[in-house]
């Protein structure tokens, strides 16, 4: 439909608001209508998240409407379009109080009566009344919507006349409230028009409790995590430090001019390097954190990086008599990285394939070409695994994925986290893969080559 031809139907063609106060009011049933919100509070008291499904409930019935439902609005990323059979042509713009259209997307969250298969559709905001009833901030009600609407025009049944009411928290709108007609035997009045209005509120209501639910939640989360964090951590650091302090005792008995026992530098050098890692994943933590952490960004070789991680986790795998095969291009591949950190991505990954794997296991270190520009650092293991419903989780701060393995081992649940915030500086990405728990674990990291 080309609405710039001279016989398009505009938006106002098909608006009647004007109507509502022209229309006689129907008799209402007050008592029912405060017995209906009162019941709504309470339920919003006990699952804020079943509100808008209530609310198009008593919309459908207390309008007397053929349909009735709830559209929120949702961020989006800018150039994300309306879902397929919601697109239209677009229409007239206005302001809402600071939101972006690029960045928002209206939802049907909630839908009673013979539309309920459309719940879940998106769209842009001029692609629906709803969406021109939150641009404009007022009450609307439009007369044969599809007229003007071309997705409408793809509802089945079709809507004859809609009442829509914005609802807004604290001079935000967050969607709107809204009850439709199918046939031409009933017409919305003014009363409606205020009743949907105290629905919305609720529904603002219920979103804004929601949210607050959702951030406490996030948050106790938060510190469960970092409380396991902590107690993890004194673990990893009383390990060495009992071998550093064995070791002292065990010096300070030994004649001064005797030899140390033999392997006793080796035994030190390695618990002071574990703790000296540890250290210093913790201060690069709060650098991240902080947002301090420098990069040095120079043409570097990802071969001296590779052989640099290796030499420093060479030792982890020794100890447990475990294969680590290292596999690089014949042709040498030259990044522009940080070599310090470059180093630290694949040494972090490689002490968690050594860590997590059982004594004589398996270790694979590959980079490959993908034809595209495109360094893939390979860091496969035959190990403890990781279970599926984690992987989405694994580079969260405090997350520990290898929680029960054989070994008992577990991780303070930031290196990973680490080497995504990393790869990410260097303009890369990286993912987990695992077909489960005992079945080993993959880290594929993807760097451009420049």
């Amino acid at each position: 439909m080309n609405r710039d031809s001279p016989d398009v139907v505009t938006a106002d063609a098909v608006l009647v608001t004007e109507d509502l106060s022209r229309r006689p009011i129907a008799m209402r049933n007050y008592q029912a209508e405060c017995a209906a919100l009162s019941g709504l509070g309470k339920q919003m008291a006990v699952n804020a998240r079943r509100v808008p499904q209530t609310v198009a409930e008593l919309a459908l019935d207390r309008c007397r409407a053929d349909s009735a439902g709830v559209t929120m609005i949702e961020p989006r990323m800018t150039g994300e379009r309306g879902e397929k059979g919601e697109r239209g042509e677009r229409g007239e713009r206005g302001g809402r109080g600071g939101r972006d259209e690029a960045e928002s997307v209206l939802r049907l969250v909630a839908i009673a009566g013979p539309l309920a298969s459309c719940a879940g559709r998106g769209a842009r905001l001029d692609e629906t009344p709803c969406g021109t009833a939150i641009e404009r901030n007022t009450v609307l009600l439009v007369r044969e919507p599809a007229r003007y609407f071309a997705a409408l025009r793809r509802v089945e049944p079709q809507i004859h006349e809609a009442l829509i009411v914005p609802c807004a928290i604290d001079g935000e709108i967050v969607g709107a409230v809204w009850a439709a007609t199918h046939t031409y035997d009933k017409r919305f009045d003014a009363q409606d028009a205020r009743f949907l209005g105290d629905l919305g509120a609720f529904v603002a209501a219920a979103q804004r409790m929601t949210g607050a639910l959702e951030q406490v939640n996030l948050t106790h989360q938060t510190d469960r995590r970092k409380d396991e964090f902590l107690v993890t951590l004194a673990h990893e650091l009383r390990n060495p430090l009992a071998s550093i302090s064995n070791v002292a005792q065990l010096l300070l008995r030994n004649n001064a001019a005797a030899p140390a026992p033999e392997g006793i530098a080796e035994i030190l050098n390695r618990q002071v390097h574990q703790v000296t890692r540890l250290v210093d994943d913790l201060l690069d933590l709060s650098r991240i954190a902080q947002g301090k952490l420098e990069f040095d960004m120079r043409p570097t070789a990802l071969a001296d990086a590779v052989r640099s991680a290796v030499e420093s986790c060479r030792p982890y795998f020794d100890e447990n008599r475990q294969t680590l095969t290292v596999s690089l291009p014949e042709a040498p591949v030259m990044l522009t990285a940080d070599s310090v950190r470059l180093t630290q991505i694949i040494a972090n990954l490689l002490h968690n394939a050594a860590k997590y794997s059982e004594p004589g296991a398996q270790a694979w270190l590959t980079v490959t070409r993908d034809g595209s520009d495109q360094v893939l650092i390979s860091v496969r293991d035959s190990g403890a695994g990781i279970p599926k419903e984690q992987l989405g989780h694994v580079f969260e701060m405090f997350v520990q994925a290898h929680r029960d393995t054989a070994r008992g081992k577990r991780g303070l649940g930031i290196g990973l986290m680490m080497v995504k915030q990393l790869v990410e500086h260097h303009g890369g990405r990286v993912e987990a893969r695992s077909a489960g728990p005992g079945l080993g674990s993959e880290f594929v990291v993807s760097l451009p080559e420049r």
